[in-house]
């Protein structure tokens, strides 16, 4: 896989890159709320991750310790997570996705664990905004599961908060918080949690 500036291309963790062994220790910031993925191993992956531990804290939205969002290609195993992750978001119409090892999971998660850190998520604080329609996902393993979880679990504590700024009527936002995934459900395939603890 390509290399650059001491990082490895998001755009290049196709199905066929493994990322294995590896630690980051930085803090990441990702400043555009509205767009892309952030995590401490990869933002976005196809491939497949092991054996890859997080200690730097992480702050935006659609954030994972390890991988902002895998595939169904993907699978990340013997992973773990040690920082906490925060995101304050203005009001807007994206959902914000927090999950200590996967912020959104369309893939594999096994054998993985979110150590004794804070996850922490508030939604739609900006009062000078009428729009406050997207969710929150906030889970200890993902944000948001839309396909496999086996053998992992949580240590951490997992808050959210989601604020209404319309002067007329709610626009019926939803805060979806799990000891494991904060939402799981994908049309057409059978999620799987098991073996997991909180």
């Amino acid at each position: 896989q390509k290399v650059k500036d001491g990082k490895i291309n998001p755009e290049d963790i196709d199905e066929n890159a493994i990322i294995k062994s590896c630690t980051n220790s930085s803090n990441i910031i990702k400043a555009n709320f509205s767009t892309g993925h952030c995590g401490g191993i990869v933002g976005y992956c196809e491939g497949n991750i092991t054996g890859c531990s997080n200690y730097g804290q992480i702050s935006g939205n659609n954030l994972g310790g390890i991988a902002g969002q895998i595939m169904a290609t993907s699978t990340i195993s013997d992973c773990s997570n040690h920082a906490n992750m925060n995101s304050i978001s203005g009001a807007a119409t994206y959902d914000l996705v927090l999950g200590g090892i996967v912020g959104r999971n369309r893939g594999t998660i096994l054998n993985c664990y979110n150590d004794k850190i804070e996850i922490n998520g508030q939604y739609g604080i900006d009062t000078t905004s009428t729009q406050t329609t997207g969710c929150i996902y906030l889970g200890g393993i993902a944000g948001a599961n839309h396909n496999q979880i086996q053998k992992s679990y949580n240590l951490g504590s997992i808050s959210g908060t989601s604020y209404d700024n319309e002067s007329t009527s709610s626009t019926g936002d939803i805060v979806c918080i799990g000891g494991i995934a904060g939402l799981n459900y994908e049309a057409n395939i059978i999620t799987n949690i098991s073996n997991c603890y909180n």
